[in-house]
Parts: structure tokens; C-alpha cells; sequence
């Protein structure tokens, strides 16, 4: 949802950042508050998709195992973040992978 009177927008792009590519896809809605954005980092950094799963209000396993699933390919410097801001409408959530030259 967006503020009274906004148009909805959304940006995807990806860059370039030395040996990574970052994916992001960012929205002007109203965004996550900040309590329920730490919520669900700490839940995405979880380990057991069982301690995730039986979390109360556990709307977040899909960006856990997304994050999991790269991070097992890619290792652990690699994966989901998430952030809105109070400067910026919206939220956004980037995709950090090494980037490779294709054959």
C-alpha cells in the first residue's frame, strides 16, 4: 500500500559492487516498521528452519530459505538483506552472489 494519492512503483535493478552482483527490488509502499524489520532479519539469519517454522508469526520462511539455499551455495557472505528506512518510502530487498564470467 502507498500513502493517499501515491502512484505504486516498483524499481528492480542490479549492480555491479567488485566481485559481487546485488539484485534489488524496491517498492514505495509504506514500508516495515522497524521492530518487525529486525524481526525478520533475526529470523532469516536463524540456522534451524524448525526454531523459524515454530516462531510465532513465522511470515518470513520463504526469505529464510531463499537466504539459506544461497548462502549454502554461495557461502556465508552471501544472501538476502533487507531494509526500509524512515528517509526513503518502502522497503527493499537485495540479493547479494558472487559474480561469475559465463561460459
Amino acid at each position: 500500500m502507498t500513502e493517499e494519492g501515491g502512484g505504486r512503483m516498483l524499481h528492480i535493478w542490479a549492480e555491479k559492487a567488485g566481485e559481487n552482483l546485488i539484485i534489488s527490488i524496491k517498492d514505495n509502499g509504506v514500508g516495515i516498521p522497524a521492530e518487525e524489520l529486525c524481526k525478520i532479519q533475526k529470523r532469516i539469519e536463524k540456522q534451524d528452519a524448525q526454531a523459524v517454522e515454530m516462531a510465532p508469526d513465522s511470515g518470513s520462511i520463504g526469505l529464510w530459505n531463499v537466504h539459506q539455499r544461497i548462502r549454502l551455495q554461495y557461502g556465508p557472505g552471501y544472501g538476502l538483506q533487507i531494509t526500509s528506512g524512515e528517509k526513503v518510502k518502502g522497503a527493499c530487498v537485495s540479493v547479494r552472489i558472487p559474480c561469475r564470467k559465463m561460459s
